[in-house]
């Protein structure tokens, strides 16, 4: 009877060691695959609760634009733990300005935001950087992030567009224009500024430009929108749905563009080494609508 209850005590013990083995197992590639994250972390009920109003919002914010004669053509609102690859690309890890674009620095935070950060190791500075180059490009449309933006000085964030076509010369910018829907290199200097720009006609010395620098108070204080809406007249620009900027400066682009969410380093932004790092701009969705046929111009 001993022997007995040895030998099922024994295989219950093996068992339960299987079992430990195979979580742990489980557990260490769960963590291998999410390099940006020391542990992770449950949802608590208050972040349950704000993804779940997320979505109601969201759904309710895309029915009005389809009132107004807008289709979704392309929308991440980040949930998960990792970049959905089948709409971002990282940007190639090379020296940008006074940094490096690193994939390290551009994730999943695991409650429904993209960051991208600015951070500094062994005395270089990295900063993410992602794109829908090769993935999704469009010409024409209305372009929208909801985002809470650092304001830290010696690096700058930024919300745009871009094509090959932005480094053509010839045809001003119709064949292709870069457009910084937002940037923010004056966040330092606690001024409430931001700017939209606009370039075009390559990045020697036939370069042409042109911007504005809209004040907004507050802007560097929780969530705000920023938008654009290209069409084949003109830029105009929005933040938190009001109008900041209309422009047609360099002729209308009429090529598809990609989108891009980056930070850089530079002294455009102040001085690095005055910044609190790690600092990150939060980023809670991207959406892109283009206009209904039926309800085109």
């Amino acid at each position: 009877m001993e022997k007995k209850i040895s030998k099922r005590l024994m295989g219950v013990l093996v068992s339960g060691l299987s079992v430990a083995l195979l979580m742990g197992c489980i557990s260490s590639n769960s963590y291998a695959a999410s390099p940006n994250k020391a542990e992770i972390k449950m949802l608590t009920k208050e972040e349950i609760k704000e993804q779940k109003e997320k979505r109601k919002r969201e759904k309710k914010e895309i029915k009005e634009m389809e009132k107004k004669g807008w289709e979704l053509s392309f929308l991440d609102n980040f949930e998960g733990d990792e970049l959905d690859t089948s709409k971002w690309s990282h940007s190639p890890e090379w020296k940008r300005k006074d940094g490096y674009w690193s994939n390290d620095e551009a994730f999943l935070d695991g409650k429904g935001n993209l960051i991208i950060q600015i951070s500094e190791r062994d005395g270089n500075y990295y900063s993410g950087a992602v794109t829908t180059r090769g993935k999704f490009e469009q010409a024409y449309g209305y372009y929208e992030m909801r985002a809470k933006l650092p304001n830290d000085e010696g690096f700058w964030s930024a919300f745009w567009l871009m094509t090959d076509g932005a480094h053509t010369v010839g045809d001003e910018g119709r064949d292709g224009t870069e457009i910084d829907i937002v940037e923010t290199p004056f966040a330092y200097k606690n001024n409430d500024t931001v700017v939209h720009a606009l370039h075009w006609d390559g990045y020697g010395e036939d370069h042409k430009s042109a911007g504005a620098y809209p004040v907004v108070p507050g802007i560097y204080e929780g969530f705000h929108t920023f938008a654009l809406d290209w069409n084949e007249k003109e830029y105009i620009f929005y933040i938190d749905g009001k109008e900041t900027w209309r422009t047609d400066a360099g002729g209308v682009s009429r090529v598809p563009a990609f989108v891009q969410i980056t930070a850089e380093v530079g002294t455009w932004g102040g001085n690095v080494k005055n910044a609190n790092l790690p600092a990150q701009m939060v980023v809670d969705y991207v959406r892109v609508y283009e206009k209904n046929n039926k309800q085109r111009d």
